[in-house]
């Protein structure tokens, strides 16, 4: 019967953003996610069905082995580039608001890009600052918020592009304090960047919030907030768990990533499947 085709297809796109089914035929690359969803019985029979590669003529696979082996496979694991410090910056604005790149504007972020070297990395995150008097800005690895104004943002650029350290936060001229959470879990959403973090990243919020609710864990030990692009949007959903610097991708709000992500969080392990 035809009849529940139309709903599947549905909930498949709303959770994949495709059909998984379609990715071998296609020639794409299967998230761990997709993977561990068409070999459950979950996946309805249309979809298996789908997943089998037709056959072709003997003279079109030479000449596609020949052109598959010139292909890289882009991996995961070691997808992120080195860099320094993380600065984010606190802003009052939902992620919906922001620009595609925000470092370029004549705003705080911007005049701050003007002083810093280029391993810093720069994002804005969806949390209200504390003050109207100056801009909190949460700098990892130092695990500090810095209350940072306009006349000290030179000397702040600056500071953030020294080499990170305890003496180095100790000489801080700009005012800190330490964070008020254990672990931040931050989310790309950056819709006007990329369309799939900006379709992703909400409803990885949402869940992972729904989750921790349920987990009775306090925000002040697990925090988990929207941030501004922050590279690999080609594996969304990204994210980035701090203190530890664990960097994830091609994570979905419905299945076992999330989960899996949040308990790798709470004993200090990584979860490797969705690890970059």
């Amino acid at each position: 019967s035809l009849k529940g085709y139309p709903n599947e297809h549905h909930d498949v796109i709303l959770r994949f953003g495709r059909f998984p089914s379609r990715n071998a035929a296609l020639g794409r690359i299967s998230t761990a996610e997709e993977e561990e969803w068409m070999a459950s019985p979950e996946c309805p029979a249309w979809a298996k069905s789908q997943a089998v590669t037709p056959t072709k003529p003997e003279a079109l696979k030479g000449e596609e082995s020949q052109k598959d082996s010139k292909k890289e496979v882009p991996k995961l694991y070691g997808s992120v580039k080195s860099y320094g410090r993380h600065a984010l910056i606190c802003t009052n604005d939902s992620a919906t608001s922001w620009p595609s790149h925000v470092e370029n504007g004549t705003d705080f972020i911007g005049l701050l890009n003007e002083h810093i070297s280029n391993e810093v990395k720069l994002s804005l995150c969806e949390k209200v600052n504390s003050s109207t008097s100056y801009t909190d800005v949460i700098v990892y690895p130092d695990a500090m918020v810095y209350h940072v104004t306009n006349d000290n943002i030179s000397a702040f650029g600056k500071f953030l592009s020294t080499p990170a350290g305890a003496e180095s936060i100790t000489n801080c001229p700009i005012p800190h304090d330490p964070l008020p959470f254990e672990k931040l879990v931050l989310v790309c959403a950056h819709v006007s960047r990329d369309k799939r973090c900006g379709r992703a990243g909400p409803q990885i919020i949402t869940e992972m919030k729904r989750q921790l609710q349920n987990l009775d864990v306090p925000e002040s030990q697990v925090t988990v907030m929207g941030v501004s692009h922050i590279g690999g949007h080609a594996y969304a959903g990204t994210l980035i768990v701090y203190p530890s610097s664990d960097w994830y991708g091609y994570v979905t709000a419905k299945g076992v990533s999330i989960a899996s992500i949040l308990e790798a969080i709470q004993k200090n392990a990584v979860y490797e499947k969705c690890h970059r």
